[in-house]
C-alpha cells in the first residue's frame, strides 16, 4: 500500500524582524541536522497597522501621534518528516514574542 506522505507547515509570526529570523535559523538547524528536506524560510507580507490619535482635544486639535505597529511572518516547509525530526523540533528553544503555528499538511 502506499503511504500518504505528509508535510509540516511551521508559521512564525513576531513583532520583531531580527528575532523571528533567530527563531527561524533555530529550527532550520535542528532540522537539518537530522537530514529533513525543508523549504524555506518563505517571508509572508508585513501586516502594518497605523493608529493616529490626537494629542488634545481642545486647543492643540491639530496635533497628532501617530503608532505604526509591523507584524513580520515566516513559513517552513519540512517535507516528509520521520520521527527523529519530529523530535529534534520539540526540543528547540524558542523566544518569547513569537509566535508559532504548526500544522500537518498532507
Amino acid at each position: 500500500m502506499n503511504a500518504i506522505k505528509k508535510n509540516i507547515q511551521i508559521k512564525f509570526k513576531a513583532y520583531e524582524s531580527q528575532l523571528i529570523d533567530q527563531v527561524t535559523d533555530a529550527v532550520l538547524k535542528s532540522a537539518k541536522a537530522m537530514g529533513a528536506i525543508i523549504r524555506g524560510p518563505i517571508v509572508l507580507p508585513t501586516k502594518r497597522e497605523e493608529i493616529v490619535l490626537l494629542r488634545s482635544d481642545f486647543i492643540y486639535k491639530e496635533s497628532k501621534e501617530r503608532f505604526i505597529r509591523k507584524t513580520h511572518k515566516r513559513l517552513l516547509l519540512i517535507l516528509n518528516p520521520d520521527k527523529k525530526t519530529i523530535r529534534a523540533l520539540e526540543r528547540v528553544v524558542l523566544a518569547s514574542g513569537v509566535n508559532v503555528s504548526i500544522k500537518i499538511v498532507g
